[in-house]
């Protein structure tokens, strides 16, 4: 399923984001991210499976301002397959996180900041609901640390499958 929106609306709306999910065939991590990196924007598009705006929370705002975005205030991706109806700018937790991982690659180009995190055939293996970016004291452990960002995942992730997650940022 994928959701249609503008990429990145206007000042009056709290959504500055987009997270993008993309299902790929799973093989060993190595080369899998080599075999990533060589696809154009267009090859890669063949595998999206869903995207969507995100919300950046009260407390994501804070920290973007006070130290940019990057792995101190971005430090974990989770993904949560409670019931979820929607996000609003106080929440502290995603329902029913069941994974999460340390993000990975950020990319700045221009006014935009990628964060990409990888799950291989082996993790995150669950039917999504919402996924977030935890920062502050975030650890491996669930629902540790500060949720900075949110937004609704729908989407099964089986271990047939790797999971390129590419949350953007529009800093204008």
């Amino acid at each position: 399923m994928i959701e249609k929106f503008p990429y990145f609306p206007g000042p009056e709306t709290p959504h500055r984001g987009v997270l993008s999910a993309y299902l790929t065939p799973d093989m060993p991590m190595d080369e899998l991210l080599k075999w990533w990196r060589s696809l154009t924007k267009r090859e890669r598009e063949r595998y999206l499976v869903y995207r969507h705006e995100n919300m950046i929370l009260a407390a994501g705002k804070s920290a973007f301002i006070q130290s940019g975005i990057n792995s101190t205030t971005l430090k974990y991706f989770a993904i949560g397959t409670g019931t979820f109806s929607g996000a609003v700018s106080t929440d502290t937790a995603l329902p029913t996180e069941q994974y999460r991982q340390a993000t990975g690659t950020f990319t700045y180009l221009g006014n935009q900041v990628t964060v990409e995190t990888v799950f291989d055939g082996t993790h995150g293996n669950y039917t999504y609901t919402c996924a977030g970016l935890f920062g502050g004291s975030a650890s491996g452990t669930a629902n540790s640390g500060t949720l900075e960002c949110e937004a609704p995942y729908v989407l099964t992730k089986t271990s047939a499958n790797s999971l390129f997650n590419d949350w953007v940022f529009d800093c204008n």
